[in-house]
């Protein structure tokens, strides 16, 4: 009999190699090996049964996910060859869906009723492997990553499902996410994969999600890129520090920054300078398109450097939009201009404070 103690240091070591890449080897995936022993797992009690659930099939990889849940992605992917450490395997069918499921609390085990209610998998079947992943570094800075995941075998020729949930502090979603594949991997292999395809998936439509449209003929000026929380801070004491910024964004920003869990930092260069009203006009009809609504608020207090906010449906992000005019440099700039920067706060932020001020 196993102590608890070694079942979890069994289940961390099995999340370490999986999250390092590598194959999981055969006695950590097989139900009849010791190892797949150790986490016996029956039902799960209290998650919704196949008579309430409101389910809906993506239109690409036609797999089901909640009726009330938001669908971040949706793909299907033909054969595709697999090298995970010395292992080489082929898939020869993957469909994948992820999605943000309301109130952003869903159990692992809450994923496999949907698939039993669109008939791929049946009632009775028990996963093969269960990992209820330790937080793990997803990237440097990035914050620690949560993932819980159940593997099964569907009874299908080849076929495996595996499911799972992401929770990354620095966004405000709790994300659940399914992978069917047709391959010769094994369980643990087929987990690896399935991240392995998800997590890029994910990240590009956080970023298409995070992204803030510029003005026409606008260039980059500062790449898009990501602030840790400690660099928050640093923002933060810059702001406060800067001659150039309003006592009001300054205000914006001590109420808003320290509840930002992750910040995403851009700016564009338009080719001819913008007037206020022109940049008011541009992002508040903007906004609307996206659905985003009317700004929380905006400052004009100081000509030249306006600046709005938005607040992003379902709390998804707080978005600082601010413009200053910026004068030719040799070399650089050669006319004027006008430098747009953006803030994208994620977490669970409250506006109140500085909303219609």
């Amino acid at each position: 009999m196993h102590s608890k103690a070694r079942v979890r240091r069994h289940l961390w070591a099995l999340s370490v190699i999986a999250a390092a890449g590598f194959s999981l080897p055969a006695a950590a995936v097989d139900p009849a090996s010791p190892a797949g022993r150790f986490r016996p797992r029956e039902a799960r009690p209290g998650g919704p049964t196949e008579g309430n659930l409101r389910v809906r099939l993506s239109s690409k990889g036609g797999l089901p996910y909640p009726a009330d849940a938001e669908l971040w992605v949706d793909a299907q992917v033909g054969r595709t060859p697999v090298a995970l450490g010395t292992f080489r395997g082929t898939v020869q069918k993957m469909q994948v869906v992820a999605f943000r499921p309301k109130g952003d609390a869903l159990a692992v085990g809450e994923i496999e009723p949907l698939f039993v209610a669109a008939r791929l998998l049946e009632a009775s079947t028990k996963p093969v492997l269960e990992l209820i992943t330790p937080p793990a570094p997803l990237n440097p800075g990035g914050g620690a990553v949560a993932y819980d995941t159940l593997v099964y075998r569907t009874g299908r020729p080849s076929e495996i499902l595996v499911c799972g949930t992401i929770r990354n502090p620095a966004m405000p979603q709790q994300l659940a996410y399914a992978v069917l594949m047709t391959s010769n991997l094994d369980a643990g292999q087929a987990f690896v994969h399935a991240r392995r395809t998800v997590e890029p998936l994910v990240v590009e439509e956080r970023a298409r999600r995070l992204s803030v449209p510029a003005p026409a003929g606008a260039k980059v000026a500062q790449p898009r890129y990501s602030l840790a929380p400690e660099q928050i801070r640093q923002l933060l004491r810059g702001i406060e520090q800067d001659a150039a910024i309003s006592p009001r964004v300054k205000e914006m920003a001590r109420v808003l920054l320290p509840q930002a869990t992750g910040l995403t930092f851009s700016a564009w260069r338009t080719q001819a300078p913008l007037s206020d009203q022109r940049f008011f006009n541009y992002y508040t009809q903007q906004a609307a398109a996206l659905g985003w609504g009317a700004p929380v608020t905006r400052d004009e207090t100081q000509p030249g450097r306006p600046t709005l906010l938005f607040q992003r449906p379902n709390s998804e992000a707080v978005v600082m939009v601010r413009a200053q005019p910026t004068t030719p440099r040799p070399g650089i700039l050669h006319v004027p201009a006008t430098t747009i920067y953006v803030l994208v706060m994620e977490g669970n932020i409250n506006v109140g404070a500085v909303r219609g001020r």
